[in-house]
Formats: structure tokens, sequence, C-alpha cells
């Protein structure tokens, strides 16, 4: 029973080491399979880093490339531009030369005629020369200005006399009018030279009035005036207007008077 027991007490402890043994085989296999799958995932892991830092430098290269393609786009835009600039930088010192030149040929000219009104002069006296004729020009200024000023005032002058003319001018034709419309005349009769006082053989009946006054007249030249002083019916006793009589008029029996004013119908 014993010996049947220790049989299979070595049995069970054979069985055991090879199913051990076998588990131990299979355990190493898979360690084994383990590693080598740790391996190739290391060298994958590696691999991705080393893609991704390639793809990072590919990617620097690229924006690199695309700021160097920036940078010689603004190159040559900033060239167009100054190249435009120097275009235009030319014309205006092309336009300045110009207009140098051109001074350059008016002074030349200038010093030529300069030469030939004054062809004893050296140049190196012009400035005096100009000078003088500045000082001549001003003096000529201002003697033109005065004229200018006289020839303004005898202007306003004349402006003045032709109102007076005219003026005076409507005066007479105011005047012969009304001498021609005045219906009214007579004559004076007698004349007294001593007392400056006259009748005249017209009165009241022929329209006179007590502050009637008259002109005198002969031949159609008026004498002077006088005033109505005595007034009766059919003659009239009138005084002489002081300061009215024409120079050298002496009044005379058979002059003619007439109204001075027409009265208004």
């Amino acid at each position: 029973m014993k010996l049947i027991l220790y049989i299979l007490a070595v049995a069970a402890i054979v069985a055991a080491g090879f199913f051990s043994w076998q588990v131990k085989e299979k355990y190493a296999a898979k360690i084994s399979a383990r590693d080598e799958i740790k391996g190739k995932n290391k060298v994958l892991s590696q691999n991705i880093i080393d893609k991704q830092e390639e793809k990072k430098g590919a990617e620097a290269d690229k924006q690199a490339a695309i700021d160097q393609k920036a940078e010689v786009f603004a190159q040559y835009d900033s060239s167009q531009a100054q190249g435009k600039q120097l275009g235009r930088d030319l014309e205006v010192e092309q336009e300045r030369f110009t207009a140098a030149k051109a001074r350059q040929d008016e002074i030349t000219k200038i010093m030529t005629e300069i030469k030939e009104l004054f062809p004893d002069t050296e140049i190196e006296d012009v400035p005096k020369v100009f000078e003088d004729l500045q000082a001549t020009k001003r003096k000529l200024d201002k003697e033109y200005e005065e004229q200018e000023i006289v020839k303004e005032g005898l202007i306003k002058e004349v402006g003045k006399n032709n109102d007076e003319i005219n003026r005076v001018g409507s005066k007479i034709a105011e005047s012969r009018t009304r001498v021609l419309s005045n219906d009214f005349q007579a004559t004076v009769t007698s004349v007294s030279s001593e007392w400056d006082f006259l009748v005249i053989a017209a009165g009241e009946k022929s329209g006179l009035a007590g502050d009637s006054r008259l002109l005198v007249q002969r031949g159609g030249r008026l004498l002077g005036k006088v005033a109505i002083s005595s007034l009766e019916a059919n003659q009239a006793v009138a005084e002489i207007v002081p300061g009215s009589l024409a120079p050298g008029a002496v009044i005379q029996p058979g002059d003619q008077v007439i109204l001075e004013k027409v009265k208004s119908n």
C-alpha cells in the first residue's frame, strides 16, 4: 500500500515537474515573443520619432522656403519701387538741369546784350551800372506815380467842371425855357438913374403883383433885375435890384421887362 502511494507520489511529482517544465517553456516562449514585440515597438517608436523629426525639418524647410520666397518678392517690389523713384528723380534732375541750362543761356544772352549796350563797360562793372539803372528806374517810377496822382486829380477836376457845366447848362436851358414861355412883356417908360428906379407901362391889370420881380432886357440881352415897389392899375414903379446890372449895362426907356418867375397855371 505504501509502495503504491509512493509510486503515485513519484508519478505526481514527475507529472508536476513535466507540467512545470512545459509551463516554463511556454512562459519563456511568451517572454521571448513579448521581448521581440517590445523590441519591434521600440524600433517603430524610434522610426516614428525620426519621421516626426524629419517632418518637422521638412516643414521648417518649407516655411523657410516660403519666407525666402516672400523676401525675394519683397525685394523685387522694393527694387521696382526704387527703380520708379529713380526714374522720377532722374526726370526731376533733368528738369532742373534744363532750367539751369536755360538760366545760363539767358544770363549769357543778357551779358551779350549788356556788352552791346555798354561796349566800354567791363562785366565786373555791370552791378554798378545795374544799380544806377535801378536808381533811375525808381526815380522814373516815382515821377510816374506823381504824374498819375496829378492825372487823377485833373480827371476829378475835369469831372467836377463837366458836372458844373452840365448844371449851368441845365439852368440856362431852364431859364431860356422860362423866358420863352413868359407871355408877359411891358415897356420901361422912364428911368431914374439917381434913385435907381424905373416906371413900367403895366400894372395890376396886366397881372403884376406887389412881390413881382422882373427881368430887364434889350434885344434879348439881359440887363438886370428890378423888384416892384409901387403898383397901380396900369403902371408900376420898380427898384433896380442891387448888384443885378450886367457890367456896363444902363437901363433906358424903351427897354422891355418880363417876369423873372412865370406863374404856374
